[in-house]
């Protein structure tokens, strides 16, 4: 390591700033009617029925190590008891949860 002069490095003293108030936190959930959500979903369900009933899509205990991208995920709004219980209404269809 050569030697030689450095320059002094001079720091300004510590000050506390000032710092701005945090907001967000978000509003309330805001869920659609009925109708709305029927009409905007029932055409990809249709799909995704036609894929069970061709045989070309299944349901499995295990996520597919291979193609993670044949995982559905489904974004709940509410409690998942209400989810839950909605889909037992559902016949073939069950929750699985970790």
């Amino acid at each position: 390591m050569a030697t030689g002069n450095f320059p002094l490095l001079l720091f300004p003293v510590p000050a506390q700033a000032e710092r701005s108030k945090l907001s967000g936190g978000g509003g309330s959930v805001h869920i659609p009617e009925l109708t709305r959500q029927l009409a905007r979903i029932t055409p990809q369900l249709t799909v995704l029925q036609q894929a069970f009933d061709a045989k070309r899509l299944k349901l499995q205990q295990s996520a597919p190590m291979e193609n993670p991208e044949l995982i559905l995920v489904i974004e709940v709004a509410g409690t998942i008891a209400d989810f839950s219980n909605a889909v037992a209404k559902i016949p073939g269809l069950e929750w699985l949860v970790e």
